[in-house]
């Protein structure tokens, strides 16, 4: 709440850090301007260890910033993490609360990755690969590894994936056209 605040009172708008057009941080910068009524202005960067860097510089005042990036520099006390942006703290970093825990659940976002087939892929060649991989990332080492690299280990099945693409592609159409998000 300090932190809008200043934003609010600031005389100039704010500068953000992105990774560049179109990129998750952008469009979380977007959506933060937009669901507080903020005026920002994103500086685009050639990808996120360039934001932070301008972060750290000073060029710019914050920056939502993928976890393996901006972690490092909060434990080294050269950043000031506010919150998280998933559903649920992460457990890398306990101690940060989520954004929903702020009181704006309407910056939920997570990044993603899906494991995909083309699409004449039979249904159980599908399943197989499915059943195989929620298998490997139950195994400790696997959690392990990813959770250290900043990732948090989720699965979920074909039908699930989709109505999550389903639902993110609403949720972000939205912010893009209000925003006028172009990739030149």
């Amino acid at each position: 709440s300090e932190f809008i605040l200043y934003l609010r009172r600031s005389k100039n708008p704010v500068e953000f850090a992105s990774a560049g057009p179109g990129t998750g941080n952008h469009l979380l910068n977007e959506l933060f301007k937009q669901s507080e009524g903020l005026d920002l202005v994103t500086v685009h960067y050639k990808g996120s260890p360039a934001a932070m860097m301008g972060l750290l510089a000073g060029e710019t005042k914050a920056a939502f910033m993928l976890i393996p990036v901006g972690l490092p520099h909060v434990r080294a006390g050269k950043v000031r993490a506010f919150a998280t942006s998933g559903r649920q703290r992460f457990p890398g970093a306990p101690d940060i609360p989520t954004v929903a825990e702020l009181g704006m659940p309407e910056l939920e976002s997570e990044l993603w990755l899906a494991l995909m087939a083309p699409a004449r892929t039979p249904a159980p060649i599908i399943d197989k690969v499915n059943r195989d991989v929620v298998e490997l990332l139950q195994t400790p080492d696997v959690r392990n590894i990813l959770t250290a690299q900043g990732a948090e280990v989720a699965h979920s099945t074909p039908a699930e994936l989709a109505a999550l693409m389903r639902s993110e592609t609403a949720k972000w159409k939205k912010v893009i056209e209000v925003a006028g998000v172009r990739i030149d």
